[in-house]
């Protein structure tokens, strides 16, 4: 049996207050934030045709980023209100567009989804710290990070620096030349049809997977997993120039052929 002293109780008292308070706080503003939510009919913003770069930094929402849509390029945007409305600014600062969101913490129903529709040649850098990042068809470099959501790319050839801090991330039915990608709390999976240059794909705590192209392409391969299995399947040359780097703490590490 525990004898705490009095003092000792009235600390735990303390904290066990603080701790409830908080709870009913969080509690009453995200039912609060629910009922006032409103999503708003979806507005078309056009960009200059000349920018040469489209920078994305999403507090709270999708992002979708889609080089096939066709048209000028343009900003699509629908905006989600709670308690609160979220900041946007847009701007151009040099060749470079920028949309940048901000809300209020505690609004948990404020952000905005957003669709940019781009020159499938434009290099995008999308950030999110409370949605999932979707990019496709694009030509050009990539640099995509969410720390809050997955991340997926589809249809796109150029290099790509992919992250995520609490979620998966997959590239499908793409060839890059090169790939980093890593997520802290999620999968990882690239899967390829055209033999890359380089690949290092790592997780923290889930799976790795990486599929190549069954072609005559030799790969230098390093792999490890400080957690679970590791499985290379495909042909090894460790010479090669052509270099896989994949690892993960928590889960298993695969490169295999896409299967036919």
């Amino acid at each position: 049996m525990i004898v705490r002293s009095p003092a000792a109780r009235n600390v735990a008292r303390t904290v066990g207050l603080v701790i409830t308070a908080a709870a009913v706080f969080f509690g009453g503003t995200s039912l609060a934030s629910t009922m006032a939510h409103v999503e708003h009919p979806a507005t078309t913003i056009p960009l200059p045709a000349d920018i040469a770069v489209l920078d994305l930094r999403s507090d709270r929402g999708a992002v979708v980023i889609d080089g096939g849509l066709g048209g000028a390029n343009r900003l699509i945007q629908t905006i989600h209100t709670g308690l609160t409305s979220p900041e946007i600014a847009i701007g151009v600062v040099g060749a470079t567009a920028i949309h940048k969101t901000n809300c209020r913490w505690f609004d948990d129903r404020c952000g905005v989804d957003l669709t940019a529709a781009v020159n499938p040649a434009l290099p995008v850098t999308a950030s999110s710290t409370g949605g999932d990042i979707r990019v496709r068809g694009v030509e050009s470099t990539i640099s995509v990070d969410s720390s809050g959501g997955d991340v997926s790319v589809q249809d796109s050839t150029g290099d790509m620096g992919l992250r995520s801090s609490a979620g998966d991330v997959h590239v499908f039915d793409s060839g890059p030349s090169n790939v980093a990608a890593h997520s802290s709390a999620g999968d990882v999976r690239i899967d390829l049809d055209a033999a890359p240059k380089t690949v290092t794909a790592d997780s923290s705590a889930g799976d790795v997977l990486v599929v190549l192209p069954n072609g005559p392409t030799l790969y230098r391969v390093e792999a490890s997993s400080s957690g679970g299995a590791t499985e290379v399947q495909v042909r090894t040359d460790p010479t090669s120039t052509n270099v896989i780097r994949v690892s993960s703490s928590g889960g298993d590490v695969t490169v295999r052929y896409a299967e036919r």
